[in-house]
């Protein structure tokens, strides 16, 4: 299926490995543009190496999503290289600190920011770009743990927020044609990645995560989730909005380490 997203411009949020790689590299396939912001320079550079490899323009710029100026200047200087803004993908996320006693009031506050918040700045710097287009697309990358209980709690209540904001601004936003949605991958696994260090650690621990947790006996792969954002993003799923996608091959429980 031709998804139509050639000569198209798509902003990733933390694009530089995993599921944020797999998305940008899968969106350069289809012959769309990329640009893609992350903390770190070598990854950042190998990425838009590889993204280029597809005949298309990838422009990558070093940011901090926690910080609100950081996140706009990464959409205005990617919306002024590559030529606007089409699709934006709110992949950036993670945790800090531990169970709800061994953390702390800036843990909570610090991984709202990562996850959710970076979300909004993102989305209020991307509109008027995709205002000026016509119309737009953009899905946040939830989890599942946003509505399945696991340790650690600021992380599912930081995921359960981006399904809500991608409802709520779907309806907000529906009048410039602009949709709105968020995808809920379960544990998803790739080399250098939280799982495989978990693996690493607790082999026999991740082996029994496989075999309880998953009918199909694995994790998923980046790639699995980054076919299902292109098409979520394109037009052929233009009626589908404002909703949450859960890509997660029925898994039970969301983490190895209880519940």
């Amino acid at each position: 299926m031709d998804l139509n997203l050639k000569d198209r411009v798509a902003l990733i949020t933390g694009g530089s490995k995993g599921i944020g790689q797999a998305i940008a590299l899968q969106l350069a396939k289809e012959g769309c543009n990329i640009g893609i912001c992350a903390r770190g320079a070598s990854q950042l550079d190998e990425t838009i190496e590889k993204l280029t490899l597809y005949g298309i323009k990838a422009h990558g710029v070093i940011a901090d999503v926690t910080v609100p100026s950081q996140v706009e200047a990464f959409v205005k200087e990617c919306a002024t290289v590559l030529g606007g803004i089409d699709y934006l993908v709110g992949n950036a996320g993670g945790v800090l600190g531990g169970s709800l006693l061994e953390s702390t009031p800036l843990d909570w506050q610090q991984t709202f920011e990562l996850n959710f918040f970076h979300c909004v700045n993102a989305i209020r710097a991307s509109v008027p770009f995709m205002q000026q287009r016509g119309s737009g697309s953009i899905v946040l990358i939830s989890s599942i743990s946003a509505k399945k209980a696991s340790p650690r709690a600021q992380y599912g209540c930081a995921k359960a927020a981006q399904i809500y904001l991608a409802e709520s601004l779907a309806r907000e936003l529906a009048e410039y044609k602009i949709r709105v949605n968020s995808l809920s991958p379960g544990s998803t696994y790739f080399p250098g990645g939280g799982w495989d260090k978990f693996k690493q650690v607790n082999p026999d621990w991740f082996a029994d995560f496989e075999q309880r947790d998953f009918p199909s006996k694995r994790l998923a792969t980046p790639e699995e989730i980054a076919e299902v954002v292109a098409f979520i993003l394109s037009d052929r799923a233009n009626w589908i909005n404002g909703t949450d996608i859960p890509v997660d091959g029925a898994q039970l429980r969301p983490s190895a380490r209880g519940y």
